[in-house]
């Protein structure tokens, strides 16, 4: 299976509640984690299971498609053509994102969101959007801390924790969740990974 399916499988069930629909993930703690979408999913079924994966890759898509037509309006609104956006459709990551129902294009189509929001001093709707990122995809986290930097280069401290910290408590709080259900006490580290942390592991194996 990919990635995707795991994505799916967590739309008929995402709070967890079936022991059998963890069985079903490569790694539950790290696959759960990027609630946001499937939850969507299974929101928009109304709760059914049956219906739930196919919604889940209707927000994800819808998503995906969101993000090129926003960046397309972005440099329309910024004086230049929007056919810059053009090749977003065809890059390797929205192709392989989209074909393989992934979290990713949607995860960014959020972030760029609420980047447009933020340029346009909408700071609680840019805050809203980074958060619904965050839990979509944890290393969402690091446009949030792009944002405060911003804001403390900007000498607006008070806004740059609230950039940082709201994004983030939701993710800890789900996580936390996750610890408690899956009784994961052994490896706290396995259980609130940090974003990338994997990286030096997959670069040695390659």
């Amino acid at each position: 299976g990919y990635a995707g399916q795991f994505y799916a499988v967590l739309a008929t069930d995402p709070l967890l509640r079936d022991p059998a629909t963890t069985g079903l993930l490569d790694n539950p703690t790290y696959r759960a984690t990027r609630i946001l979408f499937p939850a969507a999913g299974w929101l928009l079924a109304g709760g059914d299971a049956a219906t739930a994966p196919r919604m889940y890759q209707f927000v994800v898509w819808t998503l995906g498609v969101a993000l090129v037509l926003l960046v397309a309006l972005w440099l329309r609104e910024s004086g230049r053509s929007a056919w810059w956006a053009t090749p977003l459709v065809v890059g390797a990551g929205m192709v392989a994102s989209q074909v393989r129902s992934l979290t990713d294009a949607a995860a960014v189509g959020l972030i760029v969101a609420a980047l447009w929001a933020y340029q346009r001093g909408k700071m609680a709707v840019s805050i809203a959007l980074l958060t619904a990122a965050a839990l979509g995809r944890e290393t969402s986290l690091l446009a949030t801390a792009a944002v405060a930097f911003v804001e403390l280069r900007s000498r607006r401290p008070a806004r740059a924790v609230l950039f940082f910290t709201i994004p983030l408590l939701p993710l800890v709080a789900w996580k936390g969740y996750l610890w408690r259900l899956l009784h994961a006490s052994a490896n706290v580290f396995y259980v609130f990974d940090v974003p990338f942390a994997w990286v030096p592991a997959k670069l040695s194996r390659m």
